[in-house]
């Protein structure tokens, strides 16, 4: 079930590293396998031993619906369209603009609290690609604060309103990671390729909620396309924050509860959580359910087994990933402490609704945690009107969560008994601190080796003997553990860590 095609592999004419990354994303396998009266899936092993799983299978109404059932030799037939699909999938950059696609630039500066209307175009049409790039002296502010606002066909309300940086699903900050729809470069440009179709006319706006100047760059591509009044759909992305949030108890976040006929699109959840642990096993924030009410639903259509479930990983994974349909594109550490980014988009299992639909994630972590800020953005399209419960965004929505200051490290849960040192307290040697609200005490000591064999010694002081275990861990985004020993039988007194810098990679980096 993890990896359904293989089976059908041999003989095919698609290999197994094709499926990789593109219908295989972490633990998910998007992997249709249609059948026209009925299915029944068996599992085979221990029952003792932990299994799970998440099947998600989409019915069709109505006798005019003709469904070919699956068969082993599908892959052979379709080989050539498997890869192609494959092959955008794993290259979504790639994907290319429509022949009779116009180019819209612009760039401005906003002062505090200015609004302007950079582009304005008038339809029947779409907007196929947006490019964004937002720059101001505090980075972080600029992306958080300058709020976006897409409007079609003169509605009152936008059917967009996001913090640029937010909308793009991995604040915050600039967060470098590729997706079906989104492109977020080391730069800071950011891409969308989110269809937005438009009948009468498409504006782009921008307000600057934060007290800074900012200036904007932007690319937009827009294409003729025929509105069908029966069919059409706008595209909304609309965003919300919670903020101060207290957990346990569990908490139902409300993501999108709107009435009308429409397809839910994506999820995004960009957080700050203050937990004050070292290991996922205490900082983990998302052991509640995804609940997805559709149309005349009591009891949810969707009811999951985990936030990171839904997110489609599991054992709240701390490092950083991200595929062309889900990922988890920041994770500052250790474990699941401090800015946190995840997202998953519907393409091939999106969920239409008829009547309405309500989407709630719970809130529910391993440990108690307070002042815990929770923004998220849900992304789906809606034929006119659809109404939801969105808020327009206020300057008090869009300030910067900030984690609690100085940061000292508690050793619960997974992590009780640890022992925490500050290396910059153990060594003589010359080095430099970095200050951060990430980092133990505030400060990161950071220790740059300029020749092959450099070495850096630490005093460790033990104060009882036995069996311990040293774990050098670095917890920012590239969640690297650099070294971790064994269990190593140490005596009372002091020992010595020595660290050498090994430009060549000649050895591996452990301990004991």
């Amino acid at each position: 079930m993890h990896r359904p095609y293989e089976a059908f592999l041999e003989g095919s004419g698609v290999a197994a590293e094709t499926l990789r990354g593109t219908l295989y994303q972490r633990d998910a396998a998007y992997c249709p396998m249609p059948f026209a009266k009925r299915c029944r899936i068996e599992w085979i092993g221990d029952q003792k031993q932990l299994h799970f799983y998440y099947v998600q299978v989409r019915k069709y109404e109505g006798k005019d619906v003709e469904v070919k059932t699956f068969r082993a030799d599908d892959l052979k037939t379709h080989a050539d369209v498997v890869k192609d699909v494959s092959l955008i999938l794993a290259h979504p950059d790639g994907i290319g603009l429509s022949t009779e696609s116009k180019s819209h630039d612009f760039d401005l500066k906003l002062a505090p609290g200015e609004q302007s209307e950079p582009l304005r175009v008038e339809g029947p049409g779409a907007l196929e690609r947006l490019r964004l790039l937002v720059e101001g002296a505090d980075e972080r502010a600029a992306l958080r604060q300058t709020v976006m606002n897409v409007t079609c066909d003169g509605w009152s309300k936008a059917h967009v309103q996001s913090p640029v940086g937010d909308f793009f699903a991995a604040a915050p900050d600039v967060n470098p990671y590729v997706s079906l729809p989104f492109t977020v470069q080391d730069d800071g440009w950011m891409t969308s390729r989110y269809l937005m179709p438009y009948k009468e006319s498409l504006v782009v706006a921008f307000h600057n909620l934060g007290e800074q100047e900012v200036r904007i760059r932007g690319e937009a591509n827009t294409k003729a396309r025929d509105w069908n009044d029966d069919r059409t759909m706008h595209f909304y992305a609309r965003w919300r924050v919670t903020h101060g949030i207290a957990t346990p108890p569990a908490l139902d976040i409300p993501f999108l509860v709107a009435g009308g006929t429409g397809r839910y699109v994506g999820t995004a959840s960009l957080m700050m959580n203050t937990a004050l642990g070292t290991h996922q096993g205490g900082t983990w924030w998302g052991e509640g359910d995804e609940k997805v009410f559709v149309d005349d639903d009591k009891t949810p259509s969707w009811f999951g087994t985990g936030s990171e479930d839904y997110y489609n990983y599991a054992w709240s994974a701390e490092d950083i990933f991200a595929y062309p349909y889900c990922g988890q594109p920041r994770n500052d550490g250790p474990g699941n402490r401090g800015f946190v980014a995840n997202y998953r988009h519907h393409f091939l299992d999106d969920q239409p609704f008829e009547d309405r639909i309500a989407f709630y994630l719970e809130l529910l972590s391993y440990h108690p945690v307070e002042d815990f800020s929770y923004a998220r953005q849900a992304y789906h399209y809606g034929r006119p009107g659809i109404i939801d419960d969105h808020v327009t965004i206020t300057a008090e929505d869009v300030r910067i969560p900030r984690l609690p200051a100085p940061w000292v490290p508690n050793p619960q849960n997974a992590s009780a008994g640890a022992t925490y040192f500050e290396p910059e307290l153990l060594t003589t040697q010359p080095h430099q601190l970095e200050e951060g609200e990430v980092w133990s005490h505030g400060k990161l000591m950071a220790w740059r080796p300029q020749a092959d064999g450099e070495t850096l010694r630490l005093k460790l002081p033990v104060k009882k003997a036995g069996k311990y275990e040293v774990d050098l861990y670095e917890g920012r985004r590239t969640m690297l553990r650099a070294s971790e020993s064994q269990q190593l039988e140490l005596s009372e007194g002091e020992h010595v860590i020595e660290l050498m810098f090994d430009d060549k990679g000649r050895e591996d980096a452990r301990l004991g």
